[in-house]
């Protein structure tokens, strides 16, 4: 899952950027009512800034964040429990590659 925020400060300053686009992350995340342990292990990657000047001539900064989670890990289904269901790619570990 991901989820991204943005934030428009009038200054370049990374470190209130970074706490700026947290709370945003942080109001994102209890609107739609993610469970923390979805949360385990999540990134956050932050871009910017993007200059840009609004009409009124005033510089403004853009930064984005993008919070990434891992999927979460289902158990695995064992072939005993239903007989019906044929084996799968997956279930046979015909796919599983390794990086050297």
């Amino acid at each position: 899952m991901q989820i991204t925020a943005t934030a428009m400060l009038p200054s370049d300053d990374t470190d209130r950027a970074r706490s700026a686009l947290r709370l945003r992350l942080l109001e994102i995340i209890e609107r739609r009512q993610i469970p923390s342990a979805s949360l385990d292990g999540a990134t956050m990657l932050m871009a910017g800034p993007t200059t840009l000047t609004d009409a009124a001539g005033h510089t403004w900064y853009e930064w984005v964040a993008t919070l990434r989670t891992r999927p979460p890990v289902l158990p695995r289904r064992h072939l005993s429990d239903d007989r019906d269901v044929r084996p799968t790619v997956a279930d046979l570990g015909l796919l599983r590659r390794h990086a050297g």
